[in-house]
């Protein structure tokens, strides 16, 4: 879970077992709000050994609720679910006597 304003630190493993995609092929990340809109796109064309990140942030002000990370890389679209969240701090009431 994330709060509004926080980096969402993201990553992605790609396995191309029969080496059928070029070392530079382009991997597509997008995030979306919980409205459906596109805040913000990234690519990146090298990753390291499979592994890309991505690290998006989100505005202070950012709508809470489910976002949507999509990776495309070719014709494959991958998703996952985010949770951003305004969250309140446990806070304890102790009396000292």
């Amino acid at each position: 879970v994330w709060r509004p304003g926080d980096t969402l630190f993201l990553g992605f493993i790609l396995e191309d077992k029969q080496k059928t995609l070029p070392a530079t092929h382009p991997v597509t990340m997008e995030l979306y709000n919980p409205r459906g809109q596109l805040v913000e796109k990234m690519i990146k064309a090298q990753g390291v050994n499979g592994f890309y990140s991505f690290a998006p942030v989100t505005d202070a002000e950012a709508p809470t609720g489910r976002w949507i990370a999509k990776v495309k890389v070719g014709g494959a679209v991958f998703t996952k679910d985010l949770k951003v969240e305004s969250i309140m701090p446990n806070r304890l009431k102790i009396m000292f006597e």
